[in-house]
């Protein structure tokens, strides 16, 4: 197990939510992983997980998401609302581990059906992106979603990330995914997306 401990006053504020660790021990924290990963929006995106109890979140936070973030210093946080604390999603900043991963992390972002389509992710996201750059010296991220996703793929847009086309990547099972980039990273190719990465 990690040695890596969330720290409970650790934020980032945007205007309509906080950005925080999630924390193990929370019980309130580990409810709501389960709702999130077992809501509908989440199965369609991302498939079942197993994580369905509150146990089962527990060890994914105690395993998965400490992992992330002593090994690179980011990885999964928990959005919130300011206005009660309530959450709302997750938001992230994952590198892979896999020989098909890149050499860059992917920004992701999933909500509760009833907090989408209200400008969230692209709120959370964009805090991420700029505590990363600013604070932890990320200059270079990707983005990937299913080429059908209209909605994640406005969120892409709207942070300003470039498109670089539709990839069948074997990280993600060789299946078609549309490839975004932070603005002014260099080709795909540079980062072997095309090559040993991609199909």
């Amino acid at each position: 197990m990690s040695d890596w401990k969330p720290d409970p006053l650790f934020k980032i504020e945007t205007p309509r939510v906080i950005i925080s660790h999630l924390l193990p021990d929370d019980n309130s924290h580990c409810e709501f992983i389960v709702a999130l990963y077992n809501s509908p929006l989440f199965i369609a995106d991302s498939g079942k997980t197993g994580v369905d109890t509150p146990a089962t979140a527990q060890r994914f936070i105690n395993g998965r998401v400490k992992g992330l973030h002593s090994k690179y210093g980011y990885g999964i946080y928990l959005v919130s609302l300011k206005e009660d604390s309530r959450p709302i999603g997750i938001v992230s900043l994952v590198k892979g581990d896999a020989i098909e991963s890149f050499p860059a992390p992917d920004v992701g972002f999933a909500f509760l059906p009833e907090a989408t389509g209200k400008g969230y992710a692209t709120e959370a996201a964009r805090a991420l992106l700029d505590y990363a750059g600013n604070e932890l010296g990320v200059k270079e991220v990707f983005a990937f979603c299913k080429p059908h996703n209209a909605k994640s793929r406005g969120v892409m847009e709207r942070l300003g990330m470039e498109y670089r086309g539709v990839k069948k990547l074997k990280m993600f099972g060789s299946e078609e995914s549309a490839v975004y980039v932070l603005a002014g990273m260099k080709e795909l190719a540079d980062y072997g997306i095309g090559e040993n990465n991609a199909e």
